[in-house]
């Protein structure tokens, strides 16, 4: 397993690819590493907001006794609180809708939390709070939950304000909970959490036999319209290798797709849609937008300890007009008349159509149900990272909303929610089991080397999902600049000077709110 790189926050905001890229001079994954250590920052705001929780925790517990849980916890009702009706799926052991597994996997989880409750003579509940509630409740130091499920942009925040707890301490580890081990947390996320300040582990996750965490965006790629465009898949896995899968090189074979007939190489009663290939749709949705922007675009700023917006910088509007150029210098969009996108179908659909050579989609994507690309589509795929931003740059993979668990600083006793949390560890994680569950949303070799090694392994957190607030207004950015790059069927195409008059403002005022600057 690589050792996780880690990108203090004011290291996330990346430079965009286009101003400084040209083909060739790729490094290898160990040169990379070398050199993004070397251009790493300190996230100062960040580190400060936590320094008082983190010394405190440090104190309290550099005499703390091995918990030594009692052997029976008396009828104690555990409860999860959340904001999804899904995490309650996961945390109840059976499904939200009529209170019984669906399948035979889900009657195995099921069992098992039961055996569980017995073994400890506890009772999990799953509360779905609002978040409004949730964050009042945590502000006023108030128990709401022995552990917390929520989404990056909510404990994120929690984590800032000191309402939740760092994990990685001897209080946790003494009740059984190693959140450094992969045996018990599934480790990629768990280790992007420490991103917050460099330092503390503030979310764990966990992946076996009974799901895997959902990640962030990263390339697919059809192979065989690549190949017929001349990059066969081998030539694709060993640009990665090489450090040479970079966004010059994605723009090249997009002009190779553009210009490659397609007619006579695929039966058409075998791929009916290949006669309408085009190389990659940019940008469907606001969430795909937001991976390309951040790839790019450097939204935010941070010196001695103050954060600002550079969506009025000159940069900003440099990059946004060469990325607008880039997306327009070949043939990437559907023609709306023709293709039915007004009727909600998705550049996921016209992958699993064998429309596209490229798309970026998540690992939601690939898991089992009905309608997921590995269940569905007939051609074939591979899995690569998201093109490095320069030659000289990293691979990164940027978390969308996954969720992560964490531990309310007001909670009564720390010591028994980790090992009450341990304890499901042994159910619920297993790397070999995660390992599985990858092979299953690949089709080769090769794409579950992919994940692996430069996929999991670069996860990053971006600055929008540090609070709600900067979610929503990086989502709304992210939608606008989106529809300047692909405007087909909408309705609020906005310029430039629109863009940023709209919002540096409004990024510049949740700045201010979270960090309290």
């Amino acid at each position: 397993m690589k050792r996780k790189r880690i990108f203090p926050l004011t290291a996330l905001v990346l430079l965009f690819a286009l101003l400084a890229s040209s083909c060739g001079g790729g490094k290898t994954p160990a040169e990379q590493t070398t050199a993004a250590t070397s251009a790493t920052a300190t996230a100062t705001a960040a580190t400060t907001a936590t320094t008082a929780t983190t010394e405190a925790t440090t104190t309290a517990v550099s005499t703390v006794e091995p918990y030594t849980p009692p052997g029976d916890f008396n009828g104690y009702v555990f409860n999860v609180v959340g904001t999804s009706v899904y995490s309650g799926q996961k945390w109840t052991g059976h499904t939200w809708k009529d209170d019984e597994p669906q399948n035979a996997l889900e009657n195995r989880l099921l069992q098992e939390y039961r055996n569980l409750e017995k073994r400890l003579n506890i009772k999990f509940t799953y509360d779905t709070a609002s978040i409004t509630n949730i964050l009042a409740s945590a502000a006023a130091g108030k128990y709401v939950g022995d552990i917390f499920s929520l989404q990056q942009h909510y404990w994120a925040a929690l984590a800032i304000s000191g309402e939740i707890l760092p994990l990685n301490t001897d209080q946790i580890r003494s009740a059984g909970l190693d959140v450094d081990d992969p045996e018990q947390v599934d480790y990629y996320y768990t280790q992007t959490s420490k991103q917050l300040d460099g330092e503390n582990v503030w979310a764990i996750a966990f992946s076996g036999e009974y799901g895997i965490q959902r990640f962030g965006k990263f390339t697919v790629f059809n192979k065989r319209i690549l190949e017929c465009a001349g990059y066969p898949a081998d030539t694709m896995y060993q640009l990665v290798r090489d450090g040479e899968w970079t966004w010059d090189k994605f723009d090249e074979i997009c002009r190779a797709i553009a210009q490659t007939d397609y007619t006579e190489y695929i039966e058409e009663n075998l791929y009916p849609y290949y006669k309408r290939v085009r190389a990659y749709i940019s940008t469907m949705d606001d969430d795909k937008a937001m991976t390309e922007m951040y790839i790019f675009t450097p939204i935010v700023t941070e010196s001695n300890g103050v954060w600002r917006s550079k969506v009025d910088s000159s940069e900003f509007r440099t990059a946004f007009e060469k990325l607008k150029s880039f997306f327009d210098s070949y043939d990437t969009n559907l023609v709306e008349s023709e293709n039915n996108m007004s009727q909600g179908n998705s550049d996921f659909v016209y992958f699993c159509n064998n429309q596209l050579g490229f798309s970026f989609l998540d690992s939601s994507r690939f898991g089992f149900e009905y309608d997921s690309c590995n269940l569905t589509m007939e051609g074939d795929y591979g899995f690569l990272p998201l093109p490095k931003a320069v030659p000289d740059g990293e691979y990164v993979n940027i978390l969308s909303t996954t969720e992560g668990i964490c531990i309310p600083s007001a909670v009564s006793d720390p010591s028994r929610s980790a090992y009450i949390l341990s304890q499901l560890a042994e159910i619920l994680n297993d790397p070999k089991q995660q390992r599985g569950w990858l092979r299953g949303m690949a089709r080769d070799d090769e794409s579950v080397e992919m994940l692996i090694e430069y996929i999991l392994p670069n996860q990053i957190m971006p600055v929008h999902i540090l609070s709600y607030k900067l979610y929503e207004v990086a989502d709304d950015l992210a939608e606008d600049i989106g529809c300047n790059w692909a405007g087909h069927g909408y309705n609020r195409l906005k310029s430039l000077d629109e863009i940023i008059s709209t919002y540096h403002p409004k990024l510049q005022a949740a700045l201010d709110e979270l960090f309290e600057q």
